[in-house]
């Protein structure tokens, strides 16, 4: 999940050809590790390693419809899903999402866009639904109501649970559902410390004093759209209050605590992702 604090772009707007969906396929325009402009600019959060990249979901995805498509191909069926990587999101390298974190962050986009993020995709790899009986049969042994399950298809046994299921435990899935929650209630718990409802005020205060009346940056978002008069005098407070890198300190203090009470499960779970996605990248390099 990301904490996506903006107004989504369009939806598939960049892959308009197949010259510019090799391009994209290839992570050009992925979301970097980065921010690389803005008041966010070389800012992290301390749960970011743990958590689970865009270019990583990719990856798995990859290998997953690699897999259906083997299994696919025993039944004589040709499965050709779209392939994931070709909607990027604008922002969000990873769920804490930074550059977007507390709201629009970069001067250059609010003059553009308001407070819209660029335009981009949702950052979901492509939903490849099965369409005739026997692919519906082969991917998840579905069939019609009042119909029994057949063992075989087309003179080849069938597995446990179609071929979708067959991928999965070959590939297998990430886990970063523990940082993820680390990651959603610092953001939450953050708002309530005095520090933070200080920095708060200041930006409201000087927010007031360019004829808006919003009660936070968060509030600030809410039927905002593509205002870029106050998207741009809303950065301009952020930037005057040095709000995102104090509420960056403020975050990074409740991270570190829960990370240093979670640190072995933490660390558990990232070494099994990265064992995972060593198996997903090799069997995609087959």
């Amino acid at each position: 999940m990301l904490l996506v604090t903006s107004c989504s772009g369009s939806s598939d707007t960049k892959a308009t050809d197949t010259g510019s969906r090799q391009e994209i396929a290839s992570g050009v325009s992925w979301p970097e590790a980065e921010v690389s402009t803005g008041l966010a600019k070389g800012m992290h959060l301390p749960i970011e390693p743990y958590l689970q990249t865009y270019p990583q979901t990719i990856t798995m995805q990859r290998a997953t419809d690699k897999a259906v498509t083997t299994c696919m191909k025993r039944f004589g069926i040709d499965w050709d899903p779209p392939q994931a990587g070709l909607t990027p999101p604008a922002t969000g390298y990873n769920a804490a999402n930074i550059e977007r974190r507390y709201g629009i962050t970069n001067t250059a986009e609010a003059e553009k866009d308001g407070y819209h993020a660029p335009d981009g995709g949702d950052g979901e790899p492509a939903v490849y639904v099965p369409d005739t009986a026997d692919e519906k049969l082969a991917y998840d042994l579905n069939v019609p109501d009042g119909q029994s399950v057949p063992t075989e298809l087309n003179g080849e046994k069938l597995p446990e649970n179609g071929c979708a299921s067959e991928a999965r435990r070959l590939i297998g899935a990430l886990d970063d559902s523990l940082a993820e929650n680390i990651n959603i209630e610092s953001f939450f718990a953050f708002r309530e410390k005095t520090k933070a409802k200080g920095t708060t005020q200041k930006w409201v205060d000087c927010f007031k004093g360019k004829g808006y009346n919003d009660a936070s940056p968060m509030d600030a978002i809410n039927n905002s759209g593509r205002d870029t008069a106050k998207a741009v005098a809303d950065v301009a407070c952020k930037k005057s209050t040095d709000l995102v890198a104090e509420y960056i300190a403020i975050e990074t203090t409740l991270q570190d605590k829960a990370i240093a009470e979670n640190r072995t499960a933490l660390d558990d779970a990232k070494a099994r992702n990265e064992a995972l996605l060593k198996k997903a990248e090799e069997y995609l390099a087959k």
